[in-house]
């Protein structure tokens, strides 16, 4: 019996030591696979660092801009400062503000094309949910269309939209495309409609005076504003009804608007940040933005992407909890 049990005893001792083995190279692996994580993450995050620098597309990529801008201005101040005195120091400091107000033109141009493309995919997307047909899951679960008379008006006039914002056609097509805008917006007598004849009117009598193509882009871009607004105008396009914003009855706003102290008028509640503290702040979010890139030059992308991964680990964790979309 002593020696079988020595056997057996061994035997456990052995199964024991095997499975410590086991989870030893399992911890072993999972500490490197966290450790390369860690690294292709970083190394993502420099990557995308790097390319929101040079490309920038986004508020927060100019924010992060700005502040990239910030810190250097900071460090050479402080090198001007611990290196020069008297006349050469601010000879120094006057270079620095005039490469300071290049860098923010240059930054600053770079910021009015963005929020022109930007500004044109805004409109293609608009239209397109405008134009987009009626969409439900039916019981088996396929996905059903249905076009209505108001779907098929809507698809009409962003066909139209995409056709007359094209300057490269040649004369006679141009012609076409402002012939079928006249027909289809003459059926309606309002302001808005006799501008937009008279300005087709004046092209038309332009182009047959053989005038050049880069003198008409002006009127051009007058046509296509007026003619977007003529389709986000519900009483000409039903289907926009659901994509304008609302504004409510003066006697239900008035709980809800408040003063900027910044740009000094009155705006909604949506329109203003909250503090750390929880009360609401004094200045609209726009000026705010002004007032961080024209001083303080802070830049918080760090902390939204934390906040981000936070959400996305605490709904993998439990995906019917809906505390994670609560946090702030």
């Amino acid at each position: 019996v002593i020696c079988l049990q020595s056997y057996v005893r061994r035997w456990l001792a052995q199964e024991a030591v095997e499975q410590l083995k086991k989870e030893r190279t399992r911890r072993l692996a999972w500490f490197e696979m966290q450790d390369r994580r860690c690294k292709e993450e970083k190394e993502e995050q420099l990557r995308d660092r790097r390319n929101r620098w040079m490309n920038p597309q986004s508020r927060e990529d100019f924010s992060l801009l700005y502040h990239a801008l910030e810190k250097w201005r900071t460090e050479e101040e402080q090198q001007i400062n611990s290196t020069l005195r008297g006349a050469e120091r601010k000879v120094a400091l006057c270079s620095l503000v005039e490469q300071e107000m290049q860098l923010i033109a240059a930054i600053g141009r770079h910021q009015i094309n963005v929020e022109a493309n930007n500004h044109d995919k805004i409109v293609r997307n608009f239209l397109n949910k405008s134009a987009a047909p009626h969409q439900w899951e039916s019981a088996n679960g396929r996905l059903l269309e249905m076009d209505t008379a108001e779907d098929i008006r809507a698809r009409e006039q962003k066909e139209l939209y995409n056709e007359i914002s094209l300057y490269t056609v040649d004369k006679q097509q141009r012609l076409t495309f402002l012939k079928k805008l006249k027909n289809n917006v003459k059926e309606h007598e309002c302001q808005l409609v006799w501008d937009i004849i008279d300005l087709i009117d004046r092209e038309i009598d332009l182009m047959s005076r053989e005038v050049k193509e880069h003198n008409l882009e002006g009127l051009r871009k007058r046509i296509c504003t007026l003619f977007l607004q003529y389709i986000k105008t519900p009483a000409f396009n039903p289907k926009v009804t659901k994509l304008l914003k609302v504004y409510k009855k003066p006697s239900e706003l008035k709980h809800k608007m408040f003063f900027c102290h910044g740009c000094h008028r009155y705006l909604c509640s949506a329109d203003f940040g909250s503090c750390a503290s929880g009360r609401r702040s004094h200045w609209c979010r726009n000026c705010t933005r002004l007032d961080n890139i024209a001083r303080s030059r802070d830049e918080d992308s760090v902390y939204k992407s934390i906040l981000r991964r936070l959400r996305t680990d605490e709904h993998r964790l439990k995906t019917e909890a809906t505390i994670p979309f609560l946090l702030q």
